[in-house]
């Protein structure tokens, strides 16, 4: 409810004019507005983990790829174990990413810990 308030003269004497509105659906409209508006950013937020969780996705699938070829074509190649050193830093990439968005969204960070 909308409330403006003005002082007037009504016949001579001084007075007060209240005008009220009501302003609840244009505040629900407001709101609505502000949902969408949150619901589009995520969505692009989204967007974005999604690239870049498919681009470290794709990263490891061609590194490891590769390492099948080398592996088979010769499996005492010293390449081998550069290539696995470095897909080992793409999946601490993928780590940091999960533990930014989980940051962002308020969640507990993970807590990776070896399993072997």
């Amino acid at each position: 409810m909308a409330v403006w308030v003005v002082e007037v003269n009504w016949d001579g004497t001084p007075a007060l004019l209240a005008s009220l509105r009501d302003v609840s659906s244009q505040r629900a409209q407001e709101e609505r507005r502000r949902q969408s508006q949150k619901l589009g950013a995520i969505g692009r937020v989204a967007a974005g983990i999604v690239h870049d969780i498919n681009n470290l996705i794709a990263a490891f699938d061609s590194g490891l790829r590769l390492l099948q070829k080398q592996l088979a074509e010769n499996p005492g190649d010293p390449k081998s174990a550069i290539l696995i050193d470095e897909l080992l830093k793409r999946t601490q990439n993928g780590v940091a990413l999960t533990q930014q968005l989980l940051a962002s969204l308020g969640a507990s960070r993970l807590r990776p810990k070896a399993l072997i």
